[in-house]
């Protein structure tokens, strides 16, 4: 196979003589998998060591995948185009997380006023945060068929539409349903936010584009409580609801005005001409549109992903750690309503702003300090990246995570000042956003053709483990005590963390043990297909 040869203009390097890969959906990412003597190795980049060096100095950026010549081609788009479009859907993504949590300071309140248990009005929260995950499985098949604009509005209306409905609510029930029926089309912002990273961005630019959404998630766990909390206290529950809509609302012009589509079909055989959109052909909603696609082959794909390890591994991780915010949520919301602290619902909600704090020092740490840990590592493996160099940086978190939930654990036993337990929540909020960005960056790096597949499955496993805890948190600490159960779930985290040192060492073997069955032995074949067309031509 001929060597891949570089060539720089204006700072950049494009790679060129890389075979292609077409995904089972029928399209084609050019220039970004193997080069290496393994052609059926998924995950792998070969780029030269003069390309590597120059990336690790700064010295020029190299384009993986190689864009086409097609001015609407998504990798072709402006930066101006590609922020405005990341950051209307990672809102979307913050405010559906934020709606998913909601209830959380209210809880109580729902109880007195429709006179179920406490258990029962805990459905609102985790039942609510499961069909956020849930969702994935609808949208992401149908977002494949249709597109992701189309989807977007047609998810974020009824999401609108059923927050302005849920405040006149006359049963527990009736409010339940509604709630998770807003937060099954929520879902559309979940998983397929790190598809479109996949899809827009570069090699170079994906630790810090997906750190840009998962600031925006940690936000949403961190400042939403502290929203929702003070707005319940000061006018109800009925009223944050209310907020919600507005929000939404509001994201929804955002997404129609702003948000491009960028599902697009790459194919080697097409040279142009090429026509550029203007700004009003950008508002149609067929642009991403495949006949050849049926969504519920694509969701039968999705459940197949279960047997991939790696795929698996970054749901539990991504998921473990989620589970343990929500397991200090729940407790800490509980203990700080009583003595000594005594807070009301706008305290316990400002409370969550450390972890916000420390998801800001997480983003310098897991965004740009992962695309730079990667690429010393591309330069000193020859110019060959695999997604396997990104995970020495979960030893940030792997400190963080473990170190705060016992934090928070053990100063909620002895009833310290606030303070202590604040500082646990800062080093929770460093580990989740540093573990979703390099759990979701790995998964999207070693299967980027199937990422929304991918992230789905993710996401799924992380949201029911969330489901779970919040279920059980409160009897698991009554039983075991605060200081025990948080000690235990360190425990858990330290676990779940230690495969990663598995899939550094055997990750690349795992990758091309999967791509012998499954949607990836699909791949495989059709990668073939398109480099012998590839070849003739």
């Amino acid at each position: 196979m001929a060597e891949p040869k570089t060539t720089a203009s204006e700072g950049q390097i494009h790679i060129e003589n890389i075979p292609v890969q077409r995904s089972f959906n029928g399209d084609i990412d050019s220039a970004q998998d193997t080069t290496s003597e393994d052609a059926d190795l998924f995950g792998t980049v070969q780029i030269s060591e003069a390309a590597a060096d120059a990336e690790v100095h700064g010295n020029h950026k190299v384009l993986v995948p190689t864009p086409s010549d097609d001015p609407d081609d998504p990798l072709n788009w402006s930066r101006r185009a590609k922020m405005t479009s990341l950051l209307c859907i990672s809102t979307f993504a913050f405010l559906a997380n934020v709606n998913s949590i909601c209830f959380q300071p209210a809880l109580t309140i729902i109880h007195e006023e429709f006179h179920v248990s406490m258990t029962e009005s805990s459905f609102l929260l985790s039942l609510n945060v499961l069909m956020l995950g849930v969702g994935n499985l609808f949208w992401v098949p149908f977002m494949r068929k249709y597109g992701k604009r189309p989807m977007y509005i047609a998810a974020c209306s009824v999401v609108v539409i059923v927050n302005i409905a849920s405040p006149f609510a006359k049963s527990f029930g009736g409010l339940l349903a509604a709630r998770m029926i807003s937060n099954f089309c929520a879902g559309s912002a979940d998983a397929t936010v790190p598809s479109f990273v996949g899809e827009v961005f570069f090699l170079y630019e994906r630790g810090a584009s997906m750190m840009i959404f998962h600031i925006f998630l940690s936000g949403a766990f961190f400042i939403g409580p502290l929203i929702t909390g003070w707005i319940t206290q000061g006018g109800g529950w009925r009223w944050t609801v209310g907020f919600m809509a507005i929000a939404m609302f509001t994201n929804l012009m955002a997404i129609v005005f702003l948000f491009r589509e960028s599902a697009y079909q790459r194919d080697l055989l097409n040279k142009g001409p090429f026509e550029k959109r203007t700004y009003r052909q950008w508002f149609g909603l067929s642009i991403g549109y495949r006949r050849d696609v049926n969504p519920f082959r694509v969701f039968y794909e999705i459940i197949r992903l279960v047997m991939y390890p790696p795929v698996i591994w970054a749901g539990f991780l991504i998921g473990i750690i989620s589970g343990a915010n929500v397991i200090q949520d729940v407790i800490s919301g509980g203990a700080l309503v009583k003595e000594p602290y005594k807070f009301g619902a706008g305290k316990v909600g400002s409370f969550q702003v450390g972890g916000f704090i420390g998801a800001l020092l997480g983003f310098f740490l897991g965004g740009r300090g992962i695309d730079y840990i990667a690429a010393v590592a591309t330069r000193r493996n020859h110019g060959v990246r695999e997604p396997e160099m990104r995970l020495p940086a979960l030893l940030i978190p792997g400190f963080f995570g473990p170190a705060g939930i016992i934090v928070i654990g053990v100063t909620f036993h002895f009833l310290t000042p606030w303070i202590a337990p604040a500082i646990g929540v800062g080093m929770m909020g460093v580990a989740i956003t540093c573990v979703n960005n390099i759990g979701v960056t790995y998964a999207v790096d070693s299967y980027l053709p199937i990422s929304g597949e991918v992230i789905t499955v993710v996401f799924v496993i992380r949201n029911t483990i969330s489901c779970l805890v919040a279920l059980y948190s409160n009897t698991w600490a009554a039983n075991m005590g605060v200081a025990q159960a948080f000690g235990c779930m360190a425990g858990i985290i330290v676990f779940v963390f230690l495969f990663g040192v598995l899939l550094y060492y055997w990750g690349k073997r795992v990758r091309l043990f999967t791509s012998t069955y499954g949607p990836l032995k699909e791949l495989r074949r059709q990668r073939h297909q398109a480099h012998d067309t590839k070849e003739r031509a």
